[in-house]
């Protein structure tokens, strides 16, 4: 897989629409995309990426990382290795119904071939939902495609709101979707939580891809990965791409007419399938954006402490490279009989504070006027009724 093109910037972290200046189109972010990925992109075969996205366990035996070192997927206990035989049988109920046949013809228009490509990744998520234990909680349980191909409901930093050809979204059973954001506002609306892309050129698709992933990152900036299913229409050819802060790693093209293309398919499915945490998904059990989740103070206390972020001093919009955040934290006031849980965290949507530095700073000044201090954003005044809570959510609640 390879992203071939001169560079033409240099920086990682751009910040557009500023200071009045027009939103970034999309064919400006594909610029912006595409020295971030060159030579930065790797291949692996489907079994070796599904078990580098597999829930894990690191193995008791293993011993630690040494700082210069990289660490191993040998030095873990992967859920996707045990569950062999549910794949085999997920991957037989699949072929038996003869999935190809809901792909249009290769040489079809892009947008013909949408919604048969909805279609089949739906039947292979029933598919492999139906040989898992019926106690296996996997956070992406009730994950559904659907057609989208219209800009979404917010953007980033400026620029104007991309147009994903499909997306992959968790609780939400209509035939068709009405709202779809990158970070749903206060009042709701469906988040994407798999973005969806076809093409009929790999390099194309990559980048445009690289621009989903950019507003994933920034709807939560600390996750550790995300992932974006690629379509190549006029070869009936899939890949799975994980953007993370080195660059992109994609699975091998599958073909989707044969059948172990098809096995491949099923088989990243299920690995996707083993998360039950958000943390096996990518995102941190120690921050939502929100709050910060904090060792004890003390020498020895197990007592985690739980802080507020009063405003982010700074941060990078970008796929690959370090990505640095700088947070004011307070510390709340104690609150009688209030209790805080490690790992606990309710996950939050920022929107407000991923919009252009220009809109960003209004509010701040209006914010400023009415509590007639010089305080920044509060992040718990402005994101998602959710983020209000201290602590008391869920884990496995997916983001």
């Amino acid at each position: 897989m390879s992203v071939s093109s001169t560079p033409k910037r240099n920086s990682t972290s751009v910040h557009s629409g500023e200071h009045g200046s027009p939103p970034v189109s999309q064919q400006d972010l594909k610029v912006i995309m595409r020295p971030e990925l060159n030579g930065q992109t790797w291949e692996l075969d489907y079994k070796r990426l599904a078990q580098a996205l597999s829930a894990k366990t690191r193995k008791r035996s293993a011993l630690p990382s040494e700082p210069e070192q990289v660490d191993i997927l040998e030095n873990y206990d992967l859920a996707i290795d045990k569950l062999q035989s549910q794949i085999d049988k997920a991957y037989t109920s699949f072929a038996r119904e003869q999935p190809e046949k809901l792909l249009v013809k290769k040489e079809l228009p892009e947008r013909m071939h949408y919604r048969g490509f909805i279609k089949f990744l739906n039947k292979g998520i029933g598919s492999s939902l139906a040989q898992l234990p019926k106690d296996h909680k996997a956070l992406y349980r009730d994950l559904k495609f659907y057609v989208w191909d219209k800009p979404t409901k917010d953007g980033i930093e400026g620029a104007q709101p991309l147009k994903p050809d499909g997306a992959g979204v968790l609780g939400f059973e209509a035939e068709e979707l009405v709202n779809l954001f990158w970070s749903p506002p206060a009042e709701g609306g469906e988040r994407i939580a798999i973005p969806v892309e076809v093409k009929n050129n790999w390099s194309e698709l990559v980048l445009q891809a690289a621009t989903y992933a950019r507003c994933m990152f920034s709807a939560s900036p600390l996750r550790q990965f995300v992932l974006v299913i690629g379509y190549k229409h006029n070869e009936h050819s899939l890949r799975f791409l994980v953007f993370h802060r080195g660059g992109c790693t994609g699975s091998k093209p599958l073909d989707l007419d044969r059948p172990d293309g098809q096995k491949g398919f099923i088989h990243l499915l299920v690995s996707i399938l083993t998360w039950r945490t958000r943390a096996d998904a990518g995102f941190p059990a120690w921050c939502n954006d929100a709050q910060v989740c904090l060792p004890g103070r003390k020498a020895g206390d197990s007592s985690p402490l739980t802080v507020d972020i009063e405003r982010i001093l700074h941060y990078s919009v970008c796929v690959r490279g370090r990505a640095p955040r700088v947070f004011r934290i307070k510390v709340p006031a104690a609150l009688p009989g209030e209790e805080t849980l490690a790992g606990k965290l309710v996950p939050a949507t920022q929107t407000g504070l991923r919009r252009s530095a220009r809109i960003q700073a209004s509010k701040e000044k209006k914010m400023s006027q009415t509590s007639g201090t010089g305080s920044g954003l509060n992040p718990t005044r402005i994101v998602s009724g959710n983020a209000q809570k201290k602590a008391s959510g869920n884990d496995d609640e997916a983001g």
